[in-house]
């Protein structure tokens, strides 16, 4: 038991030698980091985007099923949709993490050192994000080309069916609830 405990508390110490590493070495790229614990505009952005993925949810059903080419009006707010989920891409490589301890009692611990941000969002949500973003080059090349010919081609039509990937922006709502837990 005695031996296990030296274990253990070296354990500890290793561990918090390397949360000051950690600490010491993002002294630089802090004002990079967004803390979503101390935040005060986070939660309007989060508001924002749930509202952006309430109209993805709702429209891209209609829009997939029902519309041949799309509308003027659709199209912009489509696009500023777009928008938004790029900026919170770009948003998810600045913004802190927690993860669990190490050792017991210790509760969660706040990852704010910027690389390890990138790292993790770069192994995690990155792929999903991008790709349900990058979809609308299609509506764009579609949009743009006012080829009807061109619309109606059977591989656009194919391809409009990867629109419904823009559904898999949802996932990104339980990142959301998460956070305003």
């Amino acid at each position: 038991k005695r031996r296990q405990a030296q274990k253990d508390v070296e354990s500890m110490k290793r561990r918090i030698r390397q949360l000051k590493e950690v600490a010491d070495s993002q002294s630089g790229m802090k004002s990079l980091v967004v803390d979503p614990r101390v935040s005060h505009r986070l939660w309007m952005w989060d508001m924002t985007t749930a509202l952006a993925l309430v109209f993805t949810c709702m429209v891209t059903p209609f829009e997939v099923s029902f519309l041949v080419e799309a509308t003027t009006p659709l199209f912009v707010i489509n696009r500023l949709i777009d928008v938004v989920f790029l900026l919170d891409i770009a948003l998810q490589f600045c913004l802190a993490f927690p993860t669990k301890a190490d050792f017991a009692g210790a509760g969660s611990l706040w990852v704010t050192d910027h690389p390890t941000i990138i790292r993790h969002y770069l192994s995690g949500w990155f792929g999903l994000d991008l790709v349900a973003t990058l979809v609308a080059i299609f509506d764009i090349l579609s949009f743009s080309t006012g080829d009807a010919a061109l619309q109606r081609m059977q591989i656009l039509r194919t391809l409009r069916v990867l629109r419904l990937t823009k559904l898999l922006r949802l996932l990104r709502g339980m990142r959301i609830f998460r956070r305003i837990e």
